[in-house]
């Protein structure tokens, strides 16, 4: 076999596993709330479409949300650009809430890379006080985590759990709260946001040696 045909061959076969690799999300989620549980958040909310890469515990990210740059343009549908993470979870996509505190026809294309697979956990993170895509997340930031519905819950008709769908595959997804008025399937507590971000361990631990140099020079 000519010594040019082989590698044309293996790299044709990489471009189509590449093409099939390619997955598209479409996904309505609402109504999200504050803190308080009763009021929706205001258009613009600021929104965070993650893909829980190796079933981390979620509550890790009160800690490392601390820093993330808000201005940052992910693009999961490449395979040079580096992914954008936040700890162990892969950032599919920044989302400004409607006028109605909904996240309504935001869609992804991204390519199940080494680090993504199909039902993976998709997470959907909001922050109540952010309402500008620029600045960094900081401590303090109340925030709601929403992930884990499962098929029955999904309103698009397609029996859709909240996870990174098979490849090759287009995947519609609604799930809305159980409100009174919402009419959705999903639990509404779900769609509160009840955490808030906290500096990480060694963050503490610098403010901790900063309090006792200030203690020991005023003891001098």
């Amino acid at each position: 076999m000519n010594k040019y045909i082989l590698p044309a061959i293996i790299a044709s076969t990489a471009l189509s596993s590449l093409a099939t690799a390619a997955v598209t999300v479409n996904f309505t989620l609402g109504s999200f709330y504050n803190s308080d549980g009763t009021t929706t958040v205001n258009a613009n909310t600021v929104g965070i479409l993650l893909v829980n890469t190796d079933n981390s515990d979620v509550s890790t990210l009160t800690s490392t949300l601390n820093g993330f740059d808000l201005s940052s343009s992910p693009d999961p549908s490449s395979e040079v650009q580096p992914p954008t993470m936040i700890g162990n979870f892969e950032v599919l996509g920044l989302y400004s809430a409607d006028s109605s505190g909904n996240y309504d026809g935001s869609a992804d294309l991204f390519i199940l890379d080494d680090g993504i697979s199909a039902n993976d956990n998709l997470v959907f993170l909001w922050f109540p006080s952010i309402e500008s895509l620029s600045g960094t997340i900081t401590a303090g930031q109340q925030f709601g985590i929403l992930t884990g519905m499962p098929a029955s819950e999904d309103l698009s008709g397609e029996s859709q759990a909240f996870v990174v769908p098979a490849e090759g595959s287009t995947a519609n997804m609604i799930f809305v709260d159980n409100g009174a008025t919402n009419g959705g399937l999903t639990d509404q507590s779900q769609f509160v946001a009840s955490y808030a971000t906290v500096p990480e361990p060694s963050s503490f631990a610098l403010i901790g040696l900063g309090a006792l140099a200030t203690l020991f020079r005023r003891r001098r």
